[in-house]
């Protein structure tokens, strides 16, 4: 299996300017939609499989003259999702939970040779990706979210300074104002209690989903955030891109006692009480919008690198903060892609590189346009001790 650093080099065709998004009623789906006509010039359209709940979320978007269209998707379903293919330059998969979705459109982007992104934040399914992307004629580009594609390339820059790497603690803190769809809700509660990996000592370890509690401090306006350990995909995929003993990364609400009500519900599924908490998603996602009006909509998400440099133990932080649109942050490097996508700037073929798709300075432009903040805070020595 190629990895996805592996990726060959060709001369790309240019992209015929037209993105599928499947899944554009969901939570980030609706994001994707938005974003995607405000940052790029191509078609759009809007797919999923109830047209007139799609027609009545775009309904300010639609109409004569406009670059977005809507069209049923059922992934079940493979000639929808290949009739929805014809024209299009580029798609994502935005659809969720990832854990039950079947690969049908990666399967037909392939086959028709469109390029490929996703949004997962499974594992199991990034996994999988890879391993049928390694020979793709385009590019293809699989959990394209905070994690691995952002902190991805965050952690690079941490580290750029690094002889050795010996460990990566990544981090998001979400504000709470903006409500969640179901999805997003039952993804969370899939690794709660369960078995989930990090990467330790050079290789995956199985740890219990939302466990082990750690700070992580951030620029203000967000400050220290407590985040506990989620299930995401590429940990092992960066531990061995940069080298690193330790790979780990943890989220932590806006409301704390909503992030110890969680943590206390994982206890249940390690004693085997309670197989799982996803049927209760919706329950969950009612508390959730309730308490959302004590929260805000600042967001951020941050990396800090441990390693050694000319002999000495150092350690680095950088740092990405939405003070509003934090919410938002999750669709920034999908976007990003489609838009190198769409204008040829993106030559490689196969699984792109989470660590390696954006330049440094086209990151600070990107986050400038949506008034986010990125904060480098220079290697400092540390005690070995």
């Amino acid at each position: 299996m190629a990895a996805p650093g592996d990726v060959r080099r060709v001369t790309a065709p240019t992209r015929r300017p037209t993105v599928l998004v499947v899944g554009a009623g969901g939570y980030f789906g609706r994001q994707l939609v938005e974003e995607l006509l405000s940052e790029t010039s191509a078609r759009v359209i809007a797919a999923g499989r109830d047209v007139a709940r799609l027609e009545q979320t775009f309904c300010d978007r639609l109409g004569e003259g406009s670059r977005l269209s809507v069209t049923r998707v059922d992934l079940h379903d493979g000639s929808t999702v290949e009739a929805a293919l014809h024209g299009v330059g580029v798609c994502i998969g935005a659809a969720g939970p990832f854990q039950k979705l079947p690969q049908t459109l990666l399967h037909a982007a392939l086959a028709r040779e469109v390029a490929y992104i996703d949004l997962s934040d499974d594992r199991r399914f990034c996994d999988v990706v890879l391993a049928r992307a390694a020979d793709a004629a385009v590019p293809v580009a699989t959990g394209w979210s905070v994690l691995p594609a952002l902190v991805g390339v965050l952690a690079r820059r941490a580290t750029e300074a690094f002889d050795v790497v010996t460990s990566l603690d990544l981090s998001i803190a979400p504000g709470n104002r903006m409500p969640r769809a179901h999805g997003t809700v039952a993804s969370l509660l899939a690794s709660v209690g369960r078995p989930i990996e990090v990467w330790r000592d050079g290789a995956c370890l199985t740890v219990s989903g939302w466990s082990e509690p750690a700070p992580f401090d951030y620029p203000a306006p967000v400050g220290r955030r407590k985040g506990w350990l989620v299930d995401v995909p590429g940990l092992d995929v960066l531990g061995r891109t940069f080298g690193a003993d330790r790979v780990e990364f943890r989220v932590g609400g806006e409301i704390g006692f909503l992030n110890v009500l969680v943590s206390a519900l994982a206890w249940p599924v390690r004693w085997r009480i309670v197989p799982s908490w996803v049927p209760c998603a919706g329950l969950l996602r009612c508390g959730m919008a309730l308490f959302g009006r004590f929260g805000t909509s600042v967001g951020a998400v941050g990396v800090e690198a441990s390693g050694r440099r000319a002999g000495h133990g150092v350690r680095a932080r950088v740092t990405l903060v939405a003070e509003h649109d934090g919410h938002r942050i999750p669709v920034l490097p999908a976007v990003e892609m489609a838009r190198h996508l769409l204008d040829g700037s993106e030559p490689r073929t196969g699984p792109l590189p989470p660590h390696d798709w954006i330049g440094w300075d086209d990151l600070l432009v990107s986050c400038e346009r949506r008034g986010y903040r990125l904060n480098c805070a220079e290697a400092t020595m540390v005690d070995d001790g």
